[in-house]
């Protein structure tokens, strides 16, 4: 396996000297048996210097290392040498015993006095006084660092292991002040004893897409997890969990069956059942216990609250107080439903039995997602039917000219430097968007080309914009403008638009919960999730404070954790599902924040309000969503689905063939489409689809026959791009056979046992 990195050095401004090196992992597994003793996995990662860069900073030189998993990993005032992390996955039952490294290719870049690290800043709080180099390290006269390989952990995601370490390929001589790079590095993870650990998860496809994205070896899955490679669906599973209250129960039973017609089947659970029915010594255990069951009997792979923060009977899934600590800004109070989301470790995060649920050291909390969570945070019953109403709209806006490649970045002054909003934005653009984005239309707002202020915002959001990030201070209800009033919950609700996709680095404009101080409800995200007309599907945002760097070259652990949000959803972790790039951000950065007070604050406050299961699109799809086609060569029968979850585990039955795509059709009510229901024969396991609801109605009453849903919405006419689909039934047989090949209609009419029935409805063509 290889990672090709491209870096330059660049020294005062001026680019120095070009090298061509080549940046890989070279996996090499020597596990050749399950026992781990005296076993190791052996990791080359080479250095090219083109991401390499060194600038003037305030009489001091800023080290700059761009590759995206570069960090600062400093102490404060301790030279700032960049760190990579790395992730390994190792198997579940070894033990990690030691870290090895082998350095090869010293090379001198200079002397330098590399500057002091300043620790993280709160956005919110910008402007901090420099901290001066610490002394007992910058004139100690020794070599730093001491040690190049630090934050050693491991993390549990669905079951699969992974190692996290951080490796400095920087050396500096405090003597001399020279500065060197490292080339090669040959890290030698041991392994020692067979330890049985933790829990064993059921295959899932979408955390094997995930955790195969994440780490730098993922051939090793197949090998080190054979048993997790092969999903097979069971009767009862399900793709989501919705929990809500009894009061918001009928609209959440109305929603589920809405996304079970966009092939995402649901059960609806209330926090009044759960707390009867589970283990637990507070209701969030209770709430946790019983996602964790549903995801040991059901291979749930999403979790839907339906409801506020807080401990309203009415309206309220309750959310975990976290703790987070940034030095003399701690917090007890943070709402990171991360914690529903990760079973391995201490299970209530409280290892110590202290006040503090999640703190970095002592409390044993794995941070590392095993199921993928999102928030509705609603409070009436109308709220979520206007938000499916959303849904529907978003979904339906594939045939939109212009919405599905638009993207907005947006942004004001964030610490003491004009123009950083721009710089740290568009580095977001050129690293994390642009190259995993084929066909869009870029569209910007900064105050150093333009006036950011309420109405010029209003504007281009009312435009339609499917993906917007907004670089900003904020507070709970507003977003900080480059002139005039803030833009506030007000505004949010105002919007008439296509929703969309928001992303943002804003302090506390998440914070859904009732604990925060100047705690108002609709907070900033709420406001955009709950406009009945416009606003947004999906808010991701700080439910605390952001953090960023306040240099312009430096960029923070809030836009880096975005900066993954926006890479691994629009490169397609489980196609382009918004919930699976966010959760793969998590265990992406899972290292980082088990050993980083900030890179953790963010970790844990930063949540998804909305439907974590929705697909994001990325270009215009005209007729809707494909259909695939199967073909059983046992039974004989053909099934047709617009199941992503669904195509993945009927590739894995011998059984069945896959075809292709058979047609494109609409995947919500909101399209305007007809219902096209779906039955399967008990007994001679093949399946029907009709939108004739007098034909669904008699064979609702035959007992071979099970219904199965809205499989998806077709149109009962022609309309201008429809093509006619023609059905047949098997006189043999007994099943039904669907096709818009009109070669493949004429063929089959030549077939004896196949009796043609006409046209059942209109679809589009596949693209």
């Amino acid at each position: 396996m290889k990672f090709v990195y491209n870096l330059n050095i660049k020294i005062r401004g001026k680019l120095m000297t070009k090298f061509s090196w080549m940046v890989f992992f070279a996996v090499i597994l020597v596990l050749t048996s399950t026992l781990c003793m005296g076993e190791s996995i052996s990791v080359d990662l080479s250095i090219d210097s083109e991401k390499v860069f060194i600038e003037p900073l305030e009489g001091y030189q800023r080290i700059r290392y761009t590759d995206p998993d570069a960090y600062s990993a400093a102490r404060i005032g301790d030279p700032d040498l960049p760190a990579v992390m790395v992730r390994v996955l190792v198997p579940r039952d070894c033990v990690i015993s030691g870290i090895r490294a082998d350095e090869t290719g010293r090379m001198p870049l200079g002397k330098y006095t590399p500057y002091p690290f300043q620790g993280y800043e709160i956005l919110s709080k910008a402007g901090r006084d420099f901290i001066p180099p610490n002394a007992d390290v910058y004139e100690s006269g020794l070599i730093y660092p001491e040690k190049r390989i630090t934050a050693e952990s491991t993390g549990i995601a669905r079951g699969f292991k992974i190692l996290y370490f951080s490796y400095i390929p920087f050396e500096y001589d405090t003597g001399t002040s020279e500065l060197y790079i490292y080339r090669h590095v040959r890290f030698t993870v041991s392994l020692s004893k067979l330890r049985h650990e933790g829990i064993a998860y059921r295959p899932n496809a979408v955390f094997n897409t995930i955790v195969s994205n994440a780490v730098i070896n993922p051939s090793a899955l197949e090998s080190f997890y054979p048993d997790k490679m092969n999903p097979s669906a069971k009767a009862t599973d399900y793709d989501m969990l919705i929990i809500t209250t009894d009061n918001l129960l009928p609209a959440s039973q109305e929603y589920a069956d809405f996304r079970a017609s966009a092939g995402i089947s649901s059960v609806v659970r209330t926090v009044g059942n759960i707390i009867s029915n589970y283990e637990g010594a507070t209701d969030q255990l209770k709430i946790k216990n019983s996602i964790f069951q549903h995801v040991q009997n059901h291979n749930i792979s999403y979790v839907l609250f339906i409801g506020d923060g807080g401990t309203s009977v009415s309206y309220s899934v309750p959310d975990q107080n976290l703790y987070g600590y940034l030095g003399a800004d701690s917090d007890n109070t943070i709402p990171g439903d991360v914690f529903y989301s990760s079973f391995d470790g201490a299970f209530n995060w409280n290892a110590d039995g202290d006040s503090r649920v999640g703190e970095m050291n002592g409390d044993n909390a794995d941070i590392s997602p095993d199921v993928i969570i999102g928030r509705l945070s609603v409070r009436q019953p109308q709220q979520v039917l206007d938000y499916k109403n959303k849904v529907a709209s978003y979904i339906s806006s594939l045939s939109h000219p212009t919405f599905p490649e638009n993207l907005l970045l947006s942004g004001v002054q964030l610490f003491n430097y004009t123009g950083d909003a721009e710089a740290k934005s568009e580095r977001l653009y050129n690293n994390y968007i642009a190259p995993y984005w084929e066909t869009h239309n870029k569209h910007t707002l900064y105050d150093t080309t333009a006036t950011v202020n309420i109405s010029n915002l209003k504007a281009l959001l009312e435009q339609g914009m499917n993906f917007f990030h907004m670089a900003t201070h904020g507070g709970v209800t507003v977003w900080s403008m480059e002139t005039g009033l803030a833009f506030s919950s007000a505004n949010a609700l105002a919007l008439n638009n296509i929703p969309g996709i928001i992303i943002t680095i804003a302090c506390t404009s998440n914070a859904f919960d009732p604990e925060v101080s100047g705690a108002y409800d609709p907070c900033l995200g709420e406001a955009f999730t709950r406009n009945p007309n416009g606003g947004s599907i999906i808010y991701i945002g700080a439910s605390r404070y952001g953090l960023g760097e306040g240099s312009l070259s430096g960029h923070g652990p809030s836009f880096q954790y975005n900066d993954w949000i926006f890479r691994y959803t629009l490169e397609n972790t489980y196609q382009n599902i918004i919930g699976a790039g966010f959760t793969q951000s998590k265990i992406h950065m899972t290292g980082a924040a088990n050993s980083d007070y900030g890179m953790r604050w963010v970790h844990l406050a930063l949540n998804l309000l909305g439907d974590p299961s929705i697909k994001a699109h990325k270009q215009s799809g005209g007729g809707g969503v494909p259909v695939y086609r199967f073909f059983n060569t046992q039974k004989g029968g053909h099934l047709y689905t617009i199941s992503e979850v669904e195509r993945y585990n009927v590739e894995q039955l011998p059984q069945w063939s896959y075809e292709g795509i058979a047609f494109s059709v609409y995947n919500s009510s909101g399209s305007g489409g007809t219902p096209a229901f779906r039955f399967f024969n008990t007994r001679t396991g093949i399946h029907l689809y009709t939108i004739n609801p007098a034909e669904r109605d008699s064979i609702m009453d035959l007992p071979q026959w099970s219904y199965e849903g809205i499989s998806f919405y077709v149109l009962p006419g022609q309309e201008t791009g429809t093509v006619p689909v023609y059905r047949f039934f098997n006189n043999v047989r007994g099943g039904h056979f669907y096709t818009i090949n009109e070669a493949e209609r004429d063929s089959v009419m030549q077939l004896p046992q196949w009796s043609y029935e006409g046209v059942v409805f209109y679809v589009f063509a596949p693209a």
